[in-house]
């Protein structure tokens, strides 16, 4: 009997029977061509696809939220997020320097902004999105006093 699951693609150029071969030989080079060009076609490629004036810095945000996790249980090797969803976050902003301003705030990054995005279509918590200026950086603020920058999620800084 044929294996079914193994012709199931998983992004555009991998099976599943290609992705378990990649994983038996341990080739990493193999494994990150493959989650890089998965991340680009389902997540990055998408919001590059967006008519340009009709960008929607939710969907951005959320895009990312996803890519966060998504990238951290492959870093990890983790085969589900469940219960494990605030601890990518931390590990994220913790390893990535680039997030820095995060690393005081994860927490609440996680809370108000992923959970409120992925929960209830919103952020919470005082947690904002400002998109007035929709072709600059995209701004998270949270109220009174602290203003954090996140850049745009784009294929040139996937890695």
């Amino acid at each position: 009997m044929p294996d079914l699951a193994g012709e199931v693609w998983l992004s555009t150029r991998v099976r599943v029977k290609q992705y378990r071969k990649i994983e038996d030989e341990q080739d990493r080079p193999g494994l990150s061509k493959f989650v890089y060009e998965r991340f680009i076609e389902r997540y990055i490629a998408p919001l590059k696809a967006v008519t340009r004036g009709e960008e929607n810095g939710f969907l951005m945000m959320a895009a990312c939220c996803l890519c966060i996790e998504g990238l951290t249980a492959f870093r990890e090797g983790w085969c589900t997020t469940s219960g494990l969803s605030e601890r990518a976050f931390m590990l994220f902003f913790q390893r990535e320097d680039r997030f820095a301003v995060f690393r005081k705030r994860k927490h609440d990054f996680w809370k108000y902004v992923r959970c409120g995005l992925l929960h209830q279509g919103e952020t919470v918590g005082g947690w904002r999105l400002n998109f007035s200026r929709p072709l600059d950086d995209l701004f998270i603020s949270q109220p009174p006093t602290e203003l954090f920058q996140v850049s745009r999620c784009s294929g040139s800084d996937a890695s």
